[in-house]
């Protein structure tokens, strides 16, 4: 068992747990995971949460050696 804070929330994980992980971002090596709206991501964040996700990953900015870096509030 071990816990997180999140942004001064404690998760603790006493169990596995299942992420679903959606990136906003074109440049992501999975295209099954890229969104590019707000309504995409609500729409295939729901359908993950439904699916059994019990947390999300939004990655808004690729780490692929050479990828175009973004600032803070672009991410």
């Amino acid at each position: 068992m071990f816990s997180l804070n999140l942004g001064g929330r404690l998760k603790v994980f006493d169990r596995p747990v299942v992420m679903g992980i959606l990136n906003a971002t074109d440049d992501s090596f999975h295209a099954g995971s890229r969104v590019s709206t707000v309504e995409s991501s609500l729409a295939k964040a729901g359908g993950m949460l439904e699916e059994g996700a019990d947390i999300l990953d939004i990655g808004g900015q690729s780490t692929r050696p050479g990828s175009r870096r973004v600032s803070a509030s672009e991410e």
